[in-house]
């Protein structure tokens, strides 16, 4: 999993740079499922608090499931690099 988490701050580096050179944004359904995935967890964990968890294990899937979230975003923004790739600018001498 750590190696996962690296690739995505990596691959959060490049898309920063993607989007600073004019590269496609991401939409307002992308980041609206995204804020979606985030409250899902954060429910998901509130329940489990609720149930009775010990804290060491909400603090462990928290830290997990942020990761995931994280690469699987970046993961998708990869993709959307792929398909919407910047224009080469033509040098002319």
């Amino acid at each position: 999993m750590p190696i996962v988490f690296i690739a995505a701050i990596v691959g959060s580096v490049i898309d920063w740079r993607y989007q600073k050179r004019g590269g496609k944004q991401p939409t307002g359904k992308e980041r609206l499922l995204f804020i979606g995935g985030i409250v899902a967890c954060g429910v998901l964990l509130v329940v489990f608090g609720l149930q009775g968890a010990r804290a060491e294990w909400l603090g462990g899937m928290t830290a997990t499931l942020v990761s995931i979230l994280f690469s699987v975003w970046e993961f998708h923004r990869w993709r959307v690099r792929r398909r919407h790739p910047l224009p080469v600018k033509l040098k002319l001498d």
